[in-house]
């Protein structure tokens, strides 16, 4: 470590700085405090108690911010949440301390390396966070649907993205879907077993089910009582004395009057009757059949209300979604530049690295770790820079490097448009990559600049067959 005094390097062992004197009792018990906490980190990362490591690992840093070990396990842990941006941002820092105190092989740059080479987990890791912020503005405008419909795309790309679930399991309690927030919430434990988050989230939905089994069981308890109630006799009826009937002849007398008397009610009253109402039933049925009609007309001309209104808010959704794109773009491309940035500094392009991030501000980065970064890799690189800016391309040209030689001449022409040198080397790349147009394009637009390399440009122009156009525009 080092003297906090006179900066001067010392072994643990000693009680004083042996050039200064320095009392370092207070030095000893901060790293000893910062190593307890980092072995309490590790022990809690090797469960999967991964919120409960960050907490350690954090205060172990409070203590001691050089302590290598524990930014790369903190690095790490944020990766398996889902947090790539900061656990780059970490294993960065990591670095630089290293480059500083002069320590070599750290497993750091091995995590960036591989992070950096898997150019398609990187894309699907932008796409989910891109995704997770329209999501998130949903779901604070009130579009629950469109956010929970973002918010699976996301987890389907990127499966660990701790927040991601939480914020999915947060809108199915909104909507009363616990069984899909259960499910939710089990995929949070495997990845983090003690989230504080998730463990509120099942508390709560614990809670409602209490509720529901408690109205369950009293309903049940209402319906046994009523059942007792009842009484198990009532449906029981008693049974007369048997007597056997005498055979008569009158029963059959009766009989006869009766049925002439039922032949003549029926002749003289009933008949008549079953007519009229036969002629009544017939107006009914027609009645019935335009009352039905109307009804279905309505039902009809309902329907295609309701459909023109469901219509109008998809066309709304749309343009909420189209607006949210937009309102990402910055963002998006902030970060694009930094990761692009982030890839050349590794290579030891640091021109290259810097020339990323012009145009850019230092508050265009949220987080401390992000700004510490663009301050490390921008080193005040501005116009004054285009000359190395420009040797390296010019390098590259020669060197038959051409993709990288016309990504060097994009980023001069970001920076200064009219650059004629910028303008004639990348249709040179174009031309020796065979893409006739683009370098037809760069050609005509350093002749109409009317500056220095016109001749050349002309003589580019003749050797692939092409005139000059006489109306180009810079």
């Amino acid at each position: 470590m080092r003297c906090p005094r006179c900066d001067t390097l010392i072994t643990m062992e000693e009680s004083h700085c042996r050039y200064c004197g320095q009392n370092l009792s207070v030095i000893h018990r901060a790293v000893r405090c910062s190593n307890a906490y980092y072995n309490i980190g590790l022990e809690k990362a090797r469960v999967r108690d991964l919120t409960g490591a960050i907490q350690a690992l954090q205060k172990c840093l409070h203590f001691n911010k050089h302590h290598q070990e524990a930014r790369n396990l903190l690095g790490l842990v944020l990766f398996e949440m889902g947090e790539v941006t900061t656990a780059l941002c970490q294993w960065l820092i990591s670095s630089h301390y290293s480059e500083e105190n002069h320590i070599k092989d750290n497993v750091a740059d091995h995590y960036i390396r591989v992070v950096s080479r898997n150019l398609i987990g990187l894309d699907q890791m932008k796409n989910a966070i891109k995704r997770y912020n329209k999501a998130l503005f949903e779901a604070q405008t009130g579009n629950d649907d469109v956010a929970i419909i973002q918010l699976r795309k996301v987890i389907t790309l990127h499966p660990n993205f701790v927040r991601a679930l939480q914020l999915i399991t947060l809108l199915y309690i909104k909507n009363k879907e616990y069984a899909k927030a259960t499910k939710c919430l089990k995929q949070i434990r495997k990845i983090d077993f003690n989230n504080t988050v998730m463990l509120r989230y099942m508390h709560e939905i614990g809670s409602v089910f209490a509720e529901n089994n408690r109205e369950t069981e009293n309903h049940i308890r209402e319906i046994r009582q009523q059942v007792r109630r009842k009484n198990s006799l009532e449906n029981v009826k008693p049974v007369g004395a048997y007597q056997e009937d005498k055979r008569k002849w009158m029963p059959f007398v009766y009989a006869g009057i009766g049925f002439i008397i039922a032949l003549i009610v029926c002749l003289v009253l009933i008949l008549p009757t079953v007519k009229g109402k036969t002629v009544d039933a017939n107006s009914n049925f027609i009645a019935n059949s335009n009352e039905k009609l109307s009804v279905k007309d309505a039902q009809l001309s309902m329907a295609e209300k309701e459909k023109k209104e469901l219509q109008n808010q998809v066309n709304d959704l749309e343009e909420k979604v189209k607006k949210a794109d937009k309102a990402n773009e910055k963002e998006i491309k902030v970060y694009t530049d930094m990761m692009e940035g982030i890839r050349y500094y590794l290579n030891k392009d640091k021109v290259l690295a810097a020339a990323y991030l012009y145009g850019h501000k230092e508050e265009d980065y949220p987080t401390s770790a992000s700004k510490e970064i663009y301050r490390k890799i921008y080193m005040e690189f501005g116009e004054d820079q285009l000359e190395s800016l420009y040797n390296q391309g010019v390098q590259y040209f020669e060197g038959a490097r051409y993709e990288d030689g016309a990504v060097i001449f994009k980023l001069m022409l970001k920076i200064q448009k009219d650059h004629a040198d910028a303008l004639y080397f990348l249709g040179r790349c174009y031309q020796m990559q065979q893409n006739t147009e683009k370098a037809k394009e760069y050609y005509n637009k350093v002749i109409a600049l009317n500056k220095e390399r016109v001749n050349e440009s002309k003589e580019r122009l003749q050797e692939m067959g092409v005139s000059p156009e006489k109306t180009a525009q810079p």
